[in-house]
């Protein structure tokens, strides 16, 4: 079983190794070329997994904290009447 440290530690190295190869195109093609383009949205993908990642973690070790901003948003957006709309986080 990979540990949490391996997990994180495995998706740093792949981000960094994408982040290297967009920089490498986008000297050797330049910033609009289609392939750094691509890899900047391979990028993005690597990225957006990571935060999935770590917000997992989170909930995990603090289930009741994704309530608890919940509860103190709504508080605050009825105390103060600053929104119309009731916002679901």
């Amino acid at each position: 079983m990979i540990g949490k440290t391996d997990n994180k530690n495995h998706y740093m190295a792949q981000i960094q190794l994408k982040r290297d190869e967009m920089i490498q195109l986008g000297l050797e093609f330049g910033l609009a070329s289609k392939q750094t383009v691509a890899c900047s949205q391979e990028l993005d993908s690597l990225l957006n997994e990571y935060n999935r990642y770590i917000l997992s973690l989170r909930k995990r070790q603090n289930p009741k904290h994704s309530i608890k901003r919940f509860l103190t948003m709504t508080f605050f957006i009825n105390k103060t009447g600053a929104f119309k709309k009731k916002i679901l986080l």
